[in-house]
């Protein structure tokens, strides 16, 4: 057991920094020399670690100097969304060697098609790399909802429903808090292909289908055989700020993104913290103002439904069917109002519509309200804001919620958009395995070790 201790401060030691001699190794770490000398030289054996060159010279031979090899063993992140899934395969310091994204449904849009799918993807990051999957030493997957220790996903209405369907039905009138995949279609869903199907009780389709849980953990375990980490989206956005992004050094932050949903991501004293189920952040569901009854939100909750992406688009067209006027967002959806987005609605608007003008000046509203209100509660350094929406012209968004901030919170924090973009929960995915082994013993015996 001190033999393993004693390896892992070794590579901690080389992980945190520049390459080092076997004595500045001892002087670090507190580690005897000649133990740090037989240390180094089993790590070196095994490929742990790496001689990278000579030292200079304090009146001696030159130290060999000694790096943490960060292609021992490799990692990959996923980003599960409710329109796409996006992936990578990274070295152990967090370099990205290849991407893809994929649709999340197809013609299948059932849940367990969905974790095919996120297993295709895996497979196709290794074809791509030429990556062995026995060097993988886990996979990582932010979702969009809330996972259990298992990896059984809950409140994922998301993962329920083929978006592209839910906008639809938000564009004939469903009320906007409203579950278009509500109990009733998630107990219609056809049972899962490839195996999922065989699942017992605690991560299988009868849960899906009773319960609305994904059983998406225990499925990539089986079929793919590496150690599966998962962690809610905006949770592994934030991990992935506080990697590589706007969040590094920092101890007290929130990460919203706004897309097809809303969510929050909290970092307090340097930690990621979830809540007591895993929950917190969901402001979603937050009810402010006028936006409806006192009820429970069987789908997507109040805030999102009126403020993110699909929120967006359907009440521009609920305002263009009431006016029967011009519309340059219609124009630029080519005349079908099916075809109307977030994104047309954002041109519109920058082209002088007038209803695509009010839509985002409610929504920044809205938006900019809840966050102060979070804010006032939370007291953070800074505030990172990704996703889809969050790409609109600041003119429209960030600018008026920035106002608005500054306006109601005694201390504002720092706002900016995250640097890292699509690659933010990728990374925070990829973070979350790191994160996990480094807690483990095995993960200094061998770096792919299960």
């Amino acid at each position: 057991m001190i033999k393993r201790l004693n390896r892992s401060r070794i590579l901690e030691c080389l992980q945190r920094g520049q390459p080092l001699s076997r004595v500045e190794l001892a002087e670090r770490t507190g580690i005897s020399l000649p133990a740090v000398v037989k240390l180094v030289q089993e790590m070196q054996q095994e490929g742990l670690i790496v001689c990278v060159g000579e030292g200079p010279s304090s009146g001696g031979r030159r130290p060999m100097l000694f790096a943490y090899n960060s292609r021992v063993a490799y990692v990959v992140g996923v980003d599960v969304g409710a329109t796409k899934i996006s992936g990578g395969i990274l070295d152990l310091e967090g370099n990205i060697l290849a991407t893809a994204t994929i649709p999340t449904h197809s013609t299948d849009s059932s849940p367990s098609h969905v974790a095919q799918r996120v297993r295709s993807l895996v497979e196709q990051l290794l074809t791509d790399t030429g990556i062995d999957l026995a060097k993988v030493m886990g996979i990582g997957v932010g979702v969009p909802g809330i996972p259990d220790a298992e990896g059984n996903i809950g409140l994922a209405p998301g993962l329920h429903q083929d978006q592209s369907r839910v906008v639809d039905d938000a564009r004939d009138g469903q009320a906007h808090n409203e579950n278009p995949a509500g109990d009733d279609a998630r107990g219609g869903r056809r049972q899962a292909e490839d195996g999922l199907a065989d699942r017992d009780q605690a991560g299988g389709p009868q849960a899906e289908r009773d319960t609305g849980v994904i059983p998406l953990g225990a499925y990539l375990r089986a079929e793919l055989g590496r150690p599966v980490y998962m962690e809610n989206d905006v949770n592994a956005f934030l991990r992935g700020e506080v990697w590589k992004g706007a969040l590094q050094g920092v101890q007290h932050a929130v990460a919203v993104t706004i897309g097809t949903g809303i969510g929050v991501g909290l970092l307090v004293n340097g930690e990621v913290y979830r809540g007591a189920r895993g929950s917190a952040g969901e402001i979603g569901y937050w009810l402010i103002g006028a936006l409806g009854p006192i009820a429970r939100s069987s789908g997507y909750g109040p805030l999102e439904s009126f403020a993110a992406g699909p929120g967006i688009a359907r009440r521009y067209v609920a305002r263009l069917k009431a006016h029967r006027g011009s519309s340059a967002v219609l124009d630029l959806a080519g005349g079908d109002m099916h075809k109307i987005t977030a994104r047309l609605v954002a041109e519109g608007a920058m082209l002088g519509d007038s209803l695509a003008l009010d839509v985002w000046r409610e929504t920044a509203e809205m938006l900019g309200v809840a966050l102060a209100n979070l804010c006032c509660l939370m007291d953070p350094e800074v505030l990172v804001v990704g996703g889809g929406v969050s790409r609109a012209p600041r003119e429209l968004l960030l600018d008026p919620v920035r106002r608005i901030i500054e306006t109601l919170v005694p201390y504002p924090p720092k706002i900016v958009t995250s640097p890292l973009g699509d690659q933010a929960a990728i990374l925070g995915a990829a973070a979350l395995v790191l994160d996990s082994r480094r807690s483990s013993i095995s993960y200094v015996t061998a770096g792919v070790e299960a």
